[in-house]
């Protein structure tokens, strides 16, 4: 695979309460606010930051949008970390310059690319190496710095297991939309992105299969008890099983005038309560069914996810047309 993770906050609950089912890294933000195209953005204020463990990669692109007031010169937006040791960092020069910085040695410049008050989409790729590094910065979906033969290792480790977001000055605020995470790694999805748009749907009819008992019962469908979007409502409505290969599909909203489909994320708030159960998230896409690995689940709620970046049946690019006729669900492992 090559996404990481992808996050437009548009199926966002309280901040708090979906930051950590997400097991999201320095988990700690402010609120919600109107996202660049509507929906949800993530707004952050100092101290506070949000980010993702990843698993020890050695080259990674990110991208997002931002937006702020106010900037502070030198001040890193972006860490890129080996534990508690940063690696790099992103940060603001003068007159909206980016720098790509090492122990306060700038690796990479690109000059006058940001302005405050709009929205910018800031893409990085970076490989970590203590001679080999190399830093890349597109800005609004144009290249506006690129080196080669850098250092960017600090720690005894030339790889990347946590990426953390601040704001873009000391005592104020930025916000944040769009968010993707990636490595270099497979035939998709494994450089630049471009300005992307993440876009959310939800259940909206009962699929193939409904195993599942529904809580309260009281006569709705399936999808009824799990399609609370940004609503949570946790224990007031669910489906439960304990048995073994039970399963629950779902049809979704349809996806319209979304252009290419760069990959597929799905969300599911769950918990165990039996003691032993695995959560497994299915997908049929034409006639088969195709199962992720299935994920050991806690006895508090949180959010699982599976990320494709491919159509499964035939391992080609996702497109409306494609989800749109396919069904999604959980199934007991």
């Amino acid at each position: 695979m090559a996404l990481l993770h992808i996050e437009g906050f548009e199926v966002a609950d309280g901040v708090t309460t979906y930051l950590s089912r997400k097991l999201v890294a320095g988990s700690n933000a402010n609120e919600w606010v109107t996202g660049r195209f509507g929906g949800k953005a993530m707004r952050v204020e100092y101290p506070r930051g949000f980010g993702w463990s990843v698993n020890n990669e050695q080259t990674l692109i990110i991208g997002f949008a931002l937006s702020f007031e106010t900037l502070e010169y030198n001040w890193p937006f972006l860490t890129l970390g080996d534990g508690a040791t940063e690696q790099v960092s992103l940060r603001f020069g003068l007159n909206g310059d980016l720098q790509i910085v090492r122990d306060g040695t700038v690796l990479a410049v690109a000059d006058n690319v940001i302005t405050r008050s709009a929205w910018h989409y800031i893409e990085l790729k970076v490989k970590i190496h203590n001679t080999i590094g190399t830093v890349e910065i597109h800005v609004d979906g144009v290249e506006v710095a690129n080196e080669t033969s850098l250092d960017t290792q600090m720690s005894a480790n030339a790889s990347v297991n946590v990426v953390i977001f601040w704001p873009a000055r000391f005592e104020t605020d930025s916000l944040y939309d769009d968010i993707y995470i990636a490595n270099a790694s497979g035939s998709y999805n494994n450089d630049f992105l471009g300005d992307v748009r993440i876009v959310a749907t939800q259940p909206d009819a009962d699929g193939s299969n409904t195993d599942f008992t529904l809580f309260p019962g009281a006569g709705e469908d399936h999808y009824e008890n799990v399609d609370d979007g940004s609503s949570v409502d946790d224990d007031t409505t669910y489906i439960q099983s304990a048995t073994t290969s039970h399963e629950d599909r779902f049809t979704y909203i349809d996806l319209v005038d979304v252009g290419d489909v760069l990959g597929v994320q799905i969300f599911t708030d769950a918990k165990e309560s039996a003691g032993a159960e695995t959560l497994i998230t299915t997908v049929r896409t034409y006639t088969t069914d195709h199962d992720d690995t299935p994920q050991a689940v806690t006895a508090s709620y949180l959010i699982y996810s599976r990320i494709m970046d491919v159509e499964p049946e035939n391992t080609i690019p996702w497109t409306s047309t494609i989800f749109n006729q396919s069904m999604f669900g959980v199934k007991v492992g």
